[in-house]
C-alpha cells in the first residue's frame, strides 16, 4: 500500500511541474502566434497549478508527521 504522503508528494511534484511548464509557455506566447490566442488559458492554467502545487506542498508537510 502506498503512503498518503508520498502520493501526496507525487501530486505536489506532477502541479510544480505543470506551473513552470506553463509559465515558460507564457515567456513564449508573445512571439507564437497559435499561444498568443490561448494566453488567457494559459495564466488561469498557470495560476490554478500553482496555488494548487502550494496547497498540496504545505498538505504534505504538516500532515505528514501524522500519516
Amino acid at each position: 500500500m502506498f503512503e498518503l504522503h508520498l502520493i501526496l508528494a507525487d501530486i505536489g511534484l506532477f502541479l510544480l511541474l505543470l506551473a513552470v511548464l506553463s509559465g515558460v509557455l507564457l515567456t513564449a506566447a508573445r512571439r507564437v502566434p497559435f499561444l498568443a490566442r490561448r494566453y488567457p488559458l494559459l495564466v488561469w492554467t498557470h495560476l490554478v497549478s500553482g496555488v494548487l502545487a502550494l496547497v498540496v506542498y504545505l498538505l504534505t508537510y504538516f500532515l505528514a508527521p501524522t500519516l
